[in-house]
């Protein structure tokens, strides 16, 4: 018969034994034990470290976004991005990962040496909210990251969740606009369009039409000289109400049509000149036939 101390050693090798297999079974599904596991901490602000000293004018960038599930094909547009003469700074605008587990980011930072170490800032998209949100945070930090760049201001904000911009975001979103009233140009990047530009679908890929109308009115009384947004899989480009706006989802991803107008794989360079933006859309042609599904 067994004492009571017995029966608690046993009890506790039991414990322990529970806690290891649990801790085997989640390690392949990439919740991590230690955070030096990360493949990076507060990459935003570090890239934004790097770019202290940058006051080209004219100013050039690249804007990509939506490179998640790509196949091995985001890796390639990087090099090609990589290639292009004179670029700054590559802004990514969200979805870079699937479901936000930690063997997701460890991929895109390796597919990430493509860039040649080109400084790069991201938004999140809706896909980074997903499974261990908290990750996009420790990795990137600040989801809201305002700054300038010579005579040109940069604002990104975290638009990904459902309902849009909360109150606080939009009143920090106006607050940074007016901050850079002096600017030459105020250029705003997010994940979610404000408004699906393709005409007659049932579920718009965009934001609910009052938060929508909500932001239009902060973008607009803060002066905002052009918007660049993602989340739809290829590319589009036009005015909402007067303010230009791109969007770019084509960094790799499937593609959300087959109309080579606008669903193509592709980056886009941009250019910053005096009170002027050029921007130029870059397709890429993957040596494998591109992936299409609708949203």
């Amino acid at each position: 018969m067994c004492g009571p101390a017995t029966g608690w050693r046993r009890r506790w090798r039991w414990a322990a034994l529970l806690v290891a297999l649990a801790v085997a079974w989640a390690a392949p599904l990439g919740f991590r034990a230690h955070a030096e596991e990360l493949p990076a901490r507060d990459f935003n602000l570090l890239n934004l470290q790097r770019l202290a000293g940058v006051t080209h004018n004219p100013l050039t960038f690249v804007v990509l976004g939506d490179s998640r599930d790509h196949g091995g094909l985001f890796p390639l547009l990087l090099q090609e991005v990589a290639r292009e003469e004179g670029v700054s700074l590559v802004i990514h605008l969200g979805d870079l990962v699937n479901r936000s587990r930690l063997w997701e980011y460890r991929q895109f930072f390796r597919d990430l040496k493509a860039l040649s170490g080109l400084p790069l800032l991201t938004v999140p998209g809706n896909h980074e909210l997903k499974g261990e949100a908290s990750l996009f945070g420790e990795i990137f930090g600040p989801a809201d990251l305002s700054f300038s760049l010579g005579d040109y201001a940069f604002v990104l904000i975290n638009n990904a969740k459902p309902a849009g911009l909360s109150p606080a975001r939009r009143q920090w979103l106006a607050a940074e606009l007016s901050r850079h009233r002096d600017a030459r140009l105020r250029l705003v990047f997010l994940h979610v369009p404000l408004f699906d530009p393709r005409p007659g679908r049932s579920k718009p890929h965009a934001l609910p039409a009052g938060a929508a109308r909500e932001l239009l009115t902060v973008l607009k009384e803060g002066r905002a000289d052009h918007v660049f947004a993602g989340h739809i899989h290829g590319y589009f480009t036009g005015e909402w109400e007067g303010l230009p706006y791109t969007i770019s989802g084509g960094a790799g991803t499937a593609l959300h049509g087959r109309n080579p107008r606008h669903y193509f794989h592709h980056y886009l360079k941009v250019t910053a000149r005096g009170g002027r933006l050029e921007v130029s859309v870059k397709p890429v042609d993957f040596p494998v036939p591109p992936h299409v599904h609708e949203p």
